[in-house]
């Protein structure tokens, strides 16, 4: 039997500083952007690097230690879930956001360029 497996993991560069809410039930979440990095062959051979940004989330415990040591510019590791919700837009229709929720992160090294 096949398992169904949700996960994510991704490496890049902070896009800017986490963004931290505090809720009233004193939940906290930290909200980051990353930029991760693709580079590819085009139909005449040359190369081409595509950027793509990356909406993540962070709840709780993770939220806090995003907080304290994240910041603009960071090279790190995440992984996560990929979670999707939907907001009503009145006579528009809904509108599909995604998003990760991060489970765990790692600080790296700056990536050496090839």
């Amino acid at each position: 039997m096949i398992q169904k497996v949700n996960k994510v993991s991704l490496a890049g560069h902070l896009g800017k500083d986490p963004i931290i809410k505090t809720f009233d039930s004193g939940a906290r979440r930290a909200t980051i952007l990353l930029a991760t990095r693709d580079t590819y062959q085009n139909s005449v051979g040359r190369s081409i690097e595509s950027v793509q940004w990356h909406r993540l989330t962070a709840w709780g415990r993770t939220a806090e230690q995003i907080e304290k040591m994240l910041h603009k510019g960071n090279f790190v590791k995440l992984e996560g879930r990929l979670h999707h919700y939907k907001i009503n837009m009145g006579e528009v229709g809904t509108k599909t956001y995604y998003e990760i929720v991060v489970d765990r992160f790692e600080m790296m090294l700056e990536q050496q360029r090839a």
